[in-house]
């Protein structure tokens, strides 16, 4: 089975898990939330060719430096124990102080990243209060570059990276409003190994919840001698609305 069947099977494991509660268990309403956010994301990135190592990283303010737009939220429906997770970050980061060779072109360039998770999973009970949540789902990342050089004309490179993924997500409940709560997945696919740690405080006064942690995603690739690892850390900010 190809790496895309393994993905899409996955897939639609945690989709028909999430459609198809066990018998005899009592159908509750909907819920849902809407939680706009921002991930201080920095890069750090070591890239091993052979004996060459090269080393990239960028933090948070060059980043932000070089922004055009983006958005980021993350969006959850749950019905009972079954619980369905979509988490987008989307970001356009844009440079046109570029020289070509000898100062003969100028360099505009542009680059367009996408990233998202989708997951559908069972919560279990740990005690009166406190909860897991068990998760399969699909996690992409795609990136496009567009480069316009003065003499040579424009060029665009594209790629997309798809992941079958597991996640946990164990839920301490603090206070009446107070909720620990860690994100916590692993998986490969067109990588060869994805993962990511995302603690949380989250305070629920009602409708709303405020969200604070820190949020760390890492990428790791690997073909013939060149190997390559990604780590995006960051703190996450985010108020979301609950209805």
């Amino acid at each position: 089975m190809t790496r895309a069947k393994q993905v899409a099977a996955c897939a639609g494991l945690a989709l028909s898990l999430a459609l198809n509660p066990a018998s005899g268990e009592k159908m509750q309403d909907w819920s849902f939330e809407v939680a706009p956010y921002l991930w201080a994301m920095g890069i750090d990135g070591d890239l091993d060719i052979g004996r060459i190592d090269y080393d990239a990283s960028a933090s948070f303010s060059d980043i932000l430096d070089q922004a055009e737009y983006g958005a980021q939220v993350l969006l959850e429906a749950n019905r009972g124990r079954w619980v369905n997770f979509l988490q987008i970050d989307y970001g356009v980061l844009q440079s046109d102080d570029i020289s070509g060779p000898l100062d003969l072109a100028n360099v505009e360039i542009e680059v367009t990243s996408a990233l998202a998770t989708l997951t559908s999973g069972y919560r279990a009970p740990l005690g009166e209060r406190h909860s897991v949540d068990f998760m399969l789902g699909v996690r992409f990342a795609g990136f496009e570059l567009d480069v316009d050089n003065s003499l040579l004309g424009k060029s665009t490179t594209q790629e997309e990276v798809f992941d079958a993924i597991l996640m946990l997500r164990p839920r301490i409940v603090l206070s009446e409003n107070w909720t620990l709560m860690t994100s916590a997945s692993v998986g490969a696919g067109d990588s060869d190994l994805v993962w990511e740690m995302f603690p949380e405080l989250i305070y629920q006064p009602g409708a709303l919840t405020f969200r604070l942690g820190y949020r760390e995603l890492n990428y790791e690739f690997e073909q013939g001698n060149a190997e390559l690892d990604i780590s995006m850390p960051g703190l996450v900010a985010g108020v979301g609305f609950v209805f």
